[in-house]
């Protein structure tokens, strides 16, 4: 009895914090365009070059974050990008898409994320970008 009721309040606690949903989003090839495809079927457009590939997905408050391989840039330096895009779940919109990391040889040095919930805020400090500061 005790052990269900820990479980009941266990899956509420999940579903409630709505961490299944990030788990289902997708990247999908669509005539030729990668796409990144919610778990209820709507689409958004991707930034990559080349075959963007998915790495992962998590939820901070009302927000989606999903991050992929979004290709490589250069010619005698290969840097690999890696973006992480922020969705408004409520809203259904991209709020934000940027590189979260660099790969390749030599070591490269690293986009500085600030995503703070409370102050409705995100900064981003790109190394071989343009820095951003956005509001939620």
């Amino acid at each position: 009895m005790l052990l269900n009721k820990l479980f009941s309040i266990i899956l509420f606690s999940l579903l409630s914090l709505n961490v299944f949903a990030a788990k289902d989003w997708n990247i999908i090839n669509k005539e030729g365009k990668y796409l990144l495809e919610s778990p209820n079927g709507v689409l958004f457009q991707l930034d990559y070059t080349g075959i963007a590939k998915f790495e992962k997905a998590y939820q901070k408050g009302n927000y989606n974050i999903i991050e992929y391989y979004a290709g490589e840039m250069g010619t005698s330096n290969i840097l690999k990008v890696h973006n992480r895009v922020i969705i408004d779940e409520k809203e259904k919109r991209v709020i934000l898409v940027a590189p979260y990391k660099y790969s390749g040889e030599p070591k490269q040095d690293q986009p500085k994320w600030n995503f703070n919930l409370k102050k409705k805020k995100v900064k981003v400090i790109d190394p071989y970008g343009v820095d951003i500061n956005k509001d939620l």
